[in-house]
């Protein structure tokens, strides 16, 4: 597992991982990318042209009415339309899986991201319209509320892909991801749109205005430069889309749910499964803290002689707070009746003085040390009675 990817990264770090990813795993992206596009330029350059679209649309250059365009042409371009759509919702499903992998710790596989991709894909076009309804809506009112959606949503597709939930859940996740993130993820979106469209204009732009420069009247060269040019931009640029969104996605579960941590805890000793669904959020279940998984340690129980142990505080209590203690409890017993005070029995709990000890003990005269005669330290030792030379000093002293 790339334990030391799954950190909080900065959008710098986001968009230079992406890009590495892109190209580590360029030839796997590559194949997972381009049978589905290329068979989408080919139609698309063949119902460009099966249509005269000059002529067609001379009447509408004059008039300007919309009802002077060909039916034809309205067809066309509503399936070429639904086409691009469908496919490009199936290449992004494939590219999420390849980059999950990858930033995961796995080697990516084209047949593993198909086989992901595909059973998602209906989910995945359906979140795409919901969301491009919202958008339109959004330009109808000023574009405002389109910007804020877009930097809202950029990552549902992720939410749906690997929590599997629906495209209204995928949405309310997105949301819950991103919140207090809006600018941040906002200014990377526009970054990854500017990338894109650069790298897309460099792709095909120039061989299409070279193509146009030395064979404007060769229909075939046009054909064939829109078709090879227009699949390369594709494989670049929606990897790198699908990348950063990934990316994205992962670096947001890491800063709010600790995703690198449980990645971590139901991984140890293993190596990360490409196969297996990414965990999911940990949630507490009835206001109650997270039951352990099975086969995994679980605390003792408690003895329930001294009151059960301690239990963990319920989710929607409130959080404890430092103050100042609490005073004391007084004794407002009278000082007689203190067992500390005066002696008692021992059947009332009381202090009782020891066998054979005068309760009415006193320091006397019988106790007091013997007076102490001031000049005995000041006179010479040869003139007091208790001391002795030391040649006539007995074995016991002096």
């Amino acid at each position: 597992m790339a334990s030391v990817q799954l950190r909080p990264l900065s959008i710098g770090e986001i968009l230079d991982a992406a890009l590495k990813v892109c190209m580590r795993h360029w030839k796997v992206l590559t194949l997972s990318v381009v049978p589905a596009i290329l068979p989408l330029m080919i139609v698309s350059v063949l119902f460009s042209a099966s249509f005269d679209i000059e002529t067609d649309l001379a009447q509408f250059e004059r008039t300007g009415d919309p009802a002077d365009i060909p039916s034809s042409l309205w067809v066309s371009a509503g399936v070429s339309s639904i086409v691009t759509f469908l496919t490009t919702a199936i290449v992004m499903a494939v590219c999420f899986k390849a980059i999950a992998d990858a930033w995961l710790g796995a080697e990516p596989s084209v047949g593993r991201s198909w086989r992901f991709a595909l059973p998602r894909s209906f989910s995945l076009i359906a979140l795409f319209l919901v969301s491009g309804v919202c958008y339109v809506l959004g330009v109808l009112a000023c574009l405002i509320p389109t910007i804020w959606l877009w930097s809202m949503w950029a990552v549902a597709s992720a939410a749906l892909l690997f929590e599997r939930v629906g495209p209204f859940k995928a949405l309310g996740r997105s949301f819950q991801l991103i919140k207090q993130r809006f600018w941040a993820v906002l200014l990377l979106q526009i970054i990854v749109a500017l990338l894109t469209f650069f790298v897309s204009a460099v792709v095909t732009g120039i061989p299409s205005g070279l193509v146009t420069l030395f064979a404007e009247d060769n229909e075939i060269a046009t054909a064939f430069s829109d078709v090879i040019f227009g699949t390369i931009g594709n494989a670049i640029v929606l990897p790198i889309g699908a990348a950063v969104l990934t990316i994205l996605y992962f670096d947001q579960r890491v800063r709010k749910e600790g995703f690198d941590v449980q990645l971590l805890a139901q991984g140890i000793g293993t190596e990360y499964d490409p196969n297996a669904p990414i965990p999911a959020p940990l949630r507490p279940v009835g206001g109650s803290a997270p039951q352990p998984q099975p086969g995994y340690w679980q605390p003792p129980p408690q003895p329930q002689q001294y009151g059960g142990g301690w239990s963990a505080p319920a989710h929607d209590a409130p959080p404890l707070r430092w103050g100042p203690a609490g005073e004391a409890p007084r004794d407002t017993r009278p000082p007689e009746e203190s067992p500390w005070m005066s002696p008692g029995s021992p059947s009332g709990g009381g202090w009782a003085p020891p066998t054979g000890a005068s309760p009415d003990r006193r320091w006397g005269s019988e106790d007091a040390p013997p007076p102490r005669d001031e000049d005995e330290d000041e006179r010479p030792k040869q003139d007091r009675p208790d001391w002795q030379p030391p040649e006539e000093r007995g074995p016991g002293g002096l």
